[in-house]
């Protein structure tokens, strides 16, 4: 009997140390979904150890809300985890100090934002000291461009063997490590990195099974809550596109109103051109009437509301005088000196146009 019940207590141990890993895990993966204020406000409701980690001690701290209350301080690799670590804690975060991580700040095309895990993974070798292979890494975006279409990442790497020779101490007692962080007071934004977010975890295939059904749980919960707006959402979109097509039939109406407003100005507008002044033949026949028959003209053109008149007469002067008598122009006055041409003089004026006159 004896010899039965120990193999039995140990499958009972690996049993709970897996529904303890996965739902420490589960736990952490949930809580790194929600915003960094909700995190906290959770966060101030529960206690958590934490191992500080730095290159010459261990420190166990147990944290309830925004208080850290040191337990117990050890060298780097103490002789034995069960006098360091206490069996009764089930999980812990392992946090590590900055002189056990390497941060390098790196700039990547805009592109690369939705691959960036993988891109990292691979740029590791080039831009750090250490292999790929060899850490676990986590990054921060700090910045976009969107002109120069450039992304600023700060990446964040950590030994392999560091973190899993702290991960196995840890485990030969019993405790499950959660999460690893880095301690840092000067940058609150390292906070937010986490070694285990994208960790290869070969050895755990259920942990893919476990993520696939929590996904499942998720979509069917959105889904819940989906439900009962939906009706509501389709109505307004109804509603919405009922407006959005009588603003349409509106706008056609205008743009036909516009299209009869802008013929009306344009016949308006030819009217008013009518009326500024008398027919071209009806102001040369006022001109050729009221000058004498001494004067002839050899040239007319009509500018706007400017007429020139270029030609030859006996006594030029006598122009200016009767063509003050037309009642369709006014204001003549020459343009050039008067040329003597044998008994004629050549002359070259100008007039106004009587605006509303009559020939």
């Amino acid at each position: 009997m004896m010899m039965r019940a120990v193999p039995f207590a140990g499958i009972i141990g690996r049993a709970d140390r897996v529904v303890t890993e996965f739902l420490t895990w589960w736990t952490a993966s949930l809580m790194a979904l929600l915003p960094i204020a909700w995190r906290q406000r959770l966060g101030a409701l529960r206690k958590d150890y934490i191992l500080d980690a730095t290159a010459e001690s261990l420190t166990l701290r147990r944290r309830k809300g925004a208080t850290d209350e040191t337990l117990r301080t050890l060298p780097r690799h103490p002789a034995s985890a069960g006098d360091f670590l206490p069996a009764q804690i089930k999980s812990a975060i392992l946090r590590l100090s900055s002189d056990l991580v390497y941060i390098r700040s790196i700039t990547l095309p805009l592109a690369a934002e939705n691959t960036l895990p993988a891109i990292l993974r691979n740029e590791i070798d080039r831009v750090t000291p250490f292999s790929a292979a060899k850490t676990y890494f986590d990054f921060l975006v700090t910045s976009r461009d969107r002109e120069k279409k450039t992304l600023g990442v700060t990446l964040v790497v950590a030994k392999r063997e560091v973190i899993d020779d702290l991960t196995s101490m840890a485990n030969t007692v019993g405790i499950t490590i959660s999460r690893v962080l880095v301690a840092s007071q000067n940058d609150p934004l390292l906070s937010q990195v986490d070694f285990l977010r994208y960790a290869q975890r070969p050895k755990h295939s259920a942990w893919g099974y476990a993520n696939a059904a929590l996904v499942v749980i998720a979509i069917g919960l959105v889904g819940l809550v989906l439900s009962s707006t939906y009706d509501r959402l389709d109505r307004e979109v109804q509603a919405l596109a009922r407006e959005v097509a009588q603003k349409r039939a509106q706008a056609a109406e205008a743009a036909e109103i516009k299209k009869k407003l802008a013929d009306l100005t344009g016949r308006h507008a030819f009217l008013d051109q009518r009326k500024l002044g008398p027919a071209p033949l009806g102001v040369i026949h006022d001109v050729t009437k009221a000058l004498s028959d001494e004067t002839w003209i050899a040239q007319l053109q009509f500018a706007d509301r400017d007429i020139r008149l270029s030609g030859f007469s006996k006594d030029a002067a006598t122009v200016l005088t009767d063509l003050q008598k037309a009642t369709s122009v006014r204001n003549p006055r020459f343009l050039s000196p008067l040329t003597q041409t044998g008994e004629w003089e050549r002359f070259d004026l100008t007039v106004e146009r009587v605006e509303g006159g009559k020939p």
